[in-house]
């Protein structure tokens, strides 16, 4: 269940990849009356992309589950503006999450409410200051979240070598806690 998009710079371009998506891939067109029924049963993985001058355009693809947007930005100017308008703007994580949301809806729900737990936390001027003020850290955080809990110990792996890494003893409560241990 894959979703992708192409960005072309016009509505020529946009025409012929159809034409050839459609000849050589096995592509379908979702705007033809044959395909309304995937249409509908595709619609909540489509997304409206904004045109903003004449000569920008969009059409959905699909085949089998897979779906593709051809969108005509309008010129190379405007490819900016057309990379703004994807499910969101940023890293392969962000993309990767996108996809796990595809999946069904109960899978969409886990991603959200990873997504909304980080959210929160960097609400926190604390956490926000000490772990996720660097540039491009949150959506790295966000797939962590997500892969803490579909594969916990996959990430207690990567964990136990972080708390390995932390010069616990120089702690006092961790002394503390753990000085029966010296007698062993």
């Amino acid at each position: 269940m894959m979703k992708s998009i192409i960005l072309c710079e016009g509505k020529t371009d946009l025409i012929l990849f159809s034409y050839y998506l459609y000849k050589v891939c096995g592509w379908k067109s979702l705007d033809k009356k044959e395909h309304k029924a995937d249409k509908k049963r595709l619609a909540n993985r489509l997304s409206t992309m904004k045109t903003s001058y004449d000569n920008q355009a969009y059409s959905w693809y699909f085949n089998n589950d897979d779906i593709l947007c051809i969108y005509a930005v309008g010129s190379n100017s405007l490819i900016v503006d057309g990379l703004q308008q994807i499910e969101e703007t940023g890293t392969i994580e962000t993309f990767l999450l996108n996809c796990r949301k595809d999946i069904n809806a109960s899978e969409k729900l886990l991603v959200e409410n990873c997504n909304s737990f980080v959210n929160e936390q960097d609400s926190n001027y604390y956490v926000h200051t000490q772990y996720l003020s660097q540039r491009g850290i949150k959506p790295k955080t966000k797939l962590g979240v997500y892969f803490a809990i579909v594969s916990p110990n996959r990430t207690y792996d990567e964990g136990s070598r972080i708390l390995e890494s932390v010069p616990w003893e120089e702690y006092v409560n961790f002394r503390d806690t753990f000085e029966l241990l010296n007698g062993i």
